[in-house]
């Protein structure tokens, strides 16, 4: 969310006839990097700061993406943090695609898989066993969560 957020920023930033050369250097040098390693939080609070400093986005629209962006913020420290695992079947639409066990944190911190949080935190929040089929434009994608062994 934080990177739409900071796309939609400077988009108002950007209508209102404001160069938005800098901030959109800083952010495509946040996207340059690994998900594990980008960081807009700063980013972020400076187009605020330039949004209200213009009145684009009314107070309460800005203190909304906030909140958004903490909520978001934990569920990822939490993704992160998580020790599930997940058997993922490519159904259709991807060839000869074996299925293979990945971790959700392994999920964040590639590009390769490019799930948002939310559904992340969707597949964590799932009890062992749970399935999800993902329909994305190129077929199905199968998640099943893996129990967890517990240490005695």
């Amino acid at each position: 969310m934080t990177m739409q957020q900071c796309e939609t920023m400077i988009d108002a930033l950007q209508n209102a006839g404001i160069n938005v050369d800098v901030y959109a250097e800083e952010f495509c040098n946040q996207i340059a990097l690994p998900p594990s390693e980008r960081f807009f939080g700063e980013l972020v609070d400076i187009l605020e700061d330039k949004i209200r400093e213009e009145n684009l986005i009314a107070v309460d629209t800005l203190e909304q993406m906030k909140w958004q962006r903490y909520e978001e913020f934990d569920m990822q420290e939490e993704v992160k943090h998580s020790k599930a695992k997940l058997l993922v079947q490519w159904l259709e639409g991807y060839g000869n695609a074996q299925p293979r066990v990945v971790s959700l944190s392994q999920m964040l911190d590639s590009d390769e898989w490019g799930l948002d949080i939310d559904f992340l935190y969707m597949l964590h929040e799932m009890t062992a066993g749970q399935i999800h089929d993902y329909h994305d434009p190129s077929g199905v994608i199968r998640f099943q969560k893996a129990p967890t062994l517990k240490r005695a």
